[in-house]
């Protein structure tokens, strides 16, 4: 039999504020990267586009999107 085991997180104001930050700083990456794969797969309907996204290419310019 398996268990599991729940835990209220409860941070401190100042945890707070470095979750919220940490949490939109992924939810703003995330939905770039579905965002220029959405671009990119309307834009494979066109003759122009000759190539998908791929995770790696997202992965090597993870690293400047973060600092910006």
């Amino acid at each position: 039999m398996m268990k599991s085991y729940k835990f209220r997180l409860e941070p401190n104001k100042e945890q707070r504020v470095t979750l919220k930050a940490t949490l939109d700083t992924c939810r703003h990456l995330y939905n770039d990267a579905l965002g220029s794969r959405k671009l990119q797969a309307e834009l494979y309907r066109l003759p122009i586009a000759k190539q998908w996204i791929t995770v790696k290419s997202q992965s090597k310019a993870l690293p400047v999107q973060k600092k910006s």
